[in-house]
């Protein structure tokens, strides 16, 4: 019976398939997880003045396809980069709107450059494309 152990050789384990293995499930974690850190996003809440303002805060609507517009007294063409954006506004107070259907990016990236940029602005509620063209 020891002849018959002492026949038999162990095979060599390979490592070259574990090291696969090892780093295929390494590549599926590293890209299936996210790296950015979750934040809260402040957002100021409206403030009472003893004083009634007669001037109207410009509206920043944020449209579902991306584009962002000012309506002051009329409605601007579509914006393209956020300085557009502060010029059309000037030093009115800005109220910030987005239809129904937005993209929440495009609100929190507005979002996150006016704070940056010291402004001072408030959320309104959600609209319809159409209810600007009534």
């Amino acid at each position: 019976m020891d002849s018959v152990l002492q026949g038999r050789k162990g095979k060599k384990i390979s490592l070259t398939a574990l090291i696969d293995v090892v780093f295929i499930l390494l590549m599926f974690f590293m890209l299936t997880s996210t790296f950015s850190q979750w934040k809260a996003l402040p957002l100021p809440a409206a403030k009472a003045s003893a004083t009634a303002s007669n001037e109207l805060p410009a509206l920043i609507l944020v449209y579902s396809n991306g584009d962002i517009r000012v309506l002051k007294d009329s409605l601007s063409p579509a914006l393209e980069s956020f300085e557009d954006v502060l010029t059309s506004v000037g030093d009115k107070a800005i109220v910030i709107s987005a239809e129904e259907n937005a993209n929440v990016k495009s609100v929190l990236s507005l979002v996150d450059q006016l704070n940056a940029s010291v402004r001072t602005f408030t959320l309104g509620q959600p609209f319809a494309s159409q209810e600007l063209s009534e």
